[in-house]
């Protein structure tokens, strides 16, 4: 027999939309902690629900997932920004494209990438080594920098030194114009020339103008490479096999280029900010770089070595989810578990309140990477624990991504010291981004 999640209350027509205009991750937490995993909430008439329980979290991504379109407002939005690409995309075109990208990230392509990843890591341990005793930084500006660094050359096959600041300013500025246009309940579609819609278009042409550039240098130079660039260029849908088109290859490449530095970027700031309030894993993170990476070739086989380190980055993952909420809008009238989800409703999976739930993780607000020893792993429910999501839509720059945040923090630890100043909130923007600086204090003598 079906029913309805429970009610979240709200206010006569306007329902929980004032609730929404706050910080979302931790209201909907609250809710969860308050009326269970699943939970319901109206605005206007629109029907919202809350998904925060492993198995109906499974059922909807995994078994039904094509039950399911991306068809809301803020998908609806970030499209503006992103184009069509992987991330935003859906039905059969999103099926081509991932047929066309998936042999691009095959795990057997990472061992190219893992020197590449560590050259950035040690210039930007090397450069951290080199500052006074006492000297203070922001370490989120500093992770962008590495990160699209890492990104340019990884997916472009080129330094993008000299264009990073703009895309950074662009990329940053356009997250937060698209937030802002999520929240109000009086957004304009984007042809309309509001002046937030003028700057939006200024910085997702800057974003345009710059990688079209760096693709079309890299088509007049000719040149053949094993970068994700290249990859993507020689690939062909294995059913038709056509390769991308240029339009679609500039959202691909966007889209990748810009997944691949935020959600690293943060996820290491987060894990730097933990680590200088925690000395004690510091000390141990470093113990574990110095045995296992100290004058040895860095190869896939070695990196498994750093387990300490993976837990660290798991844990931070856990704590400070990248991708905080994902939304899903029902095609018919659908049941999860026992409860309805009518058609055009939208469906919100929150892996930021799966992971902060007491039932799954015992203290849940405590940074922990014990939590992810072999035993306490075992003992926790499957799909507990979902940074990069589940099913067919899991996250398929995972593994570099994982590569990419143990290599940088292995190397970091063995070359400088630090400790954290202050506290920081978790603020959900398209991703879960600092809401102020992380700053941190060097420390000369790691020792």
């Amino acid at each position: 027999m079906t029913r309805d999640p429970p009610l979240h209350p709200g206010l006569p027509i306007l329902g929980s939309l004032l609730d929404f205009q706050g910080n979302r991750a931790h209201m909907l937490l609250r809710a969860a902690q308050r009326y269970g995993p699943v939970v319901m909430f109206r605005i206007g008439p629109r029907r919202i629900t809350l998904l925060a329980e492993p198995d109906l979290i499974a059922e909807m991504l995994t078994r039904n997932h094509d039950h399911y379109l991306k068809e809301t407002r803020a998908m609806k939005m970030m499209r503006d920004g992103l184009g069509r690409g992987l991330l935003t995309n859906d039905g059969p075109d999103w099926a081509r494209q991932r047929r066309v990208t998936a042999p691009v990230f095959r795990r057997d392509n990472l061992e190219d990438f893992a020197s590449l990843i560590l050259a950035g890591a040690q210039t930007q341990a090397d450069a951290w080594a080199a500052l006074p005793d006492g000297s203070v930084l922001d370490v989120v500006p500093e992770f962008h920098r590495l990160s699209m660094r890492i990104a340019g050359h990884a997916f472009l096959g080129q330094d993008v030194g000299p264009l990073a600041d703009r895309l950074r300013e662009s990329f940053n500025a356009a997250i937060t114009l698209t937030t802002k246009r999520i929240l109000s309940p009086f957004s304009t579609p984007l042809w309309v020339p509001t002046p937030t819609n003028r700057l939006m278009l200024r910085h997702v042409h800057t974003l345009d103008t710059s990688i079209a550039g760096l693709i079309r240098a890299r088509r007049e130079s000719g040149e053949e490479s094993q970068d994700f660039l290249g990859r993507l260029m020689a690939a062909r849908d294995p059913e038709t096999g056509e390769p991308m088109s240029d339009a679609q290859l500039l959202v691909e490449v966007k889209t990748l280029f810009i997944a691949g530095f935020e959600t690293v970027s943060n996820a290491l700031s987060w894990s730097v900010y933990e680590l200088g309030r925690n000395p004690q894993w510091l000390a141990r993170l470093r113990e574990e770089a110095d045995r296992v990476l100290d004058g040895t070739p860095v190869t896939l086989a070695r990196v498994r070595e750093l387990e300490l380190t993976r837990r660290v980055f798991a844990e931070s993952l856990r704590h400070y989810s990248p991708i905080w909420a994902v939304s899903r809008v029902p095609i018919e009238d659908e049941t999860v578990g026992d409860y309805r989800l009518p058609k055009g409703s939208w469906v919100f999976p929150s892996p930021y309140v799966l992971h902060h739930l007491e039932a799954y993780w015992p203290d849940p607000q405590r940074w922990d990477p014990d939590r992810f020893s072999p035993e306490a792993t075992a003992e926790r429910p499957k799909n507990a624990y979902i940074p990069y999501l589940i099913g067919p839509r899991r996250c398929i720059g995972e593994h570099f991504a994982q590569l990419e945040g143990v290599l940088i923090l292995a190397t970091l630890a063995q070359h400088a010291s630090w400790t954290t100043l202050g506290e920081v909130e978790a603020e959900p923007f398209v991703t879960l981004r600092p809401a102020s600086p992380i700053r941190i204090r060097m420390h000369r003598d790691p020792g």
